[in-house]
């Protein structure tokens, strides 16, 4: 089953740019692209998309307005922000909020595939040119209840972890490459 996009950006030659990379993949479908924030939520209400990619600046009010209003409408819905700054204040709030994916100014069309892929599977993902930002206070965020904050801060491993992840190392090549167990943990009770 095809994985359905909308397109969110404020320039037509990006969006005419990212619909054709998205749909020379057979597993995408590009269902709309859209040029301010009003249209986004129409098009997330009316076709209820299983990722959007979404410009930080859209005209007709605030992202963040539009991003909040698109997790209510849509919570399982995966969010990729394009074209942001590196920045990790801007990060950090979209973190939040339940965005997932990050992409900078700066990015090639496999890293952008690369981001559709993880964000799908439910993990955070920062294009190679924000993968080594300091986060000024990196936070767990469920992204599923609307991008309620989980109070327990991420260690300094899983910040490790993170930026391999978001440099496309996979599962088994980080476990390898720092001698842990590619097996999530789980906490086992003692009898």
């Amino acid at each position: 089953m095809a994985i359905t996009v909308i397109l969110a950006h404020r320039t037509r030659i990006v969006r005419d740019g990212l619909r054709y990379l998205l749909q020379q993949q057979a597993n995408l479908q590009v269902l709309a692209d859209v040029s301010e924030g009003s249209a986004m939520l129409e098009a997330v209400q009316r076709s209820h998309p299983r990722l959007l990619l979404l410009d930080h600046e859209l005209p007709s009010g605030p992202v963040h307005q539009a991003i909040r209003l698109s997790r209510r409408l849509e919570p399982d819905t995966g969010i990729i922000m394009l074209t942001i700054p590196a920045d990790s204040s801007v990060i950090s709030r979209y973190l939040q909020m339940g965005v997932l994916g990050f992409m900078g100014l700066d990015y090639a069309s496999d890293e952008l595939l690369a981001a559709v892929d993880q964000v799908q599977q439910g993990h955070i993902y920062l294009s190679a040119n924000l993968a080594r930002l300091s986060m000024p206070r990196p936070l767990a965020v469920d992204h599923r209840t609307n991008g309620s904050i989980n109070s327990q801060e991420l260690t300094e491993r899983q910040r490790e972890i993170l930026a391999l992840l978001a440099e496309g190392r996979s599962t088994k090549e980080i476990a390898h490459d720092l001698s842990i167990s590619p097996k999530p943990w789980t906490p086992t009770a003692k009898t």
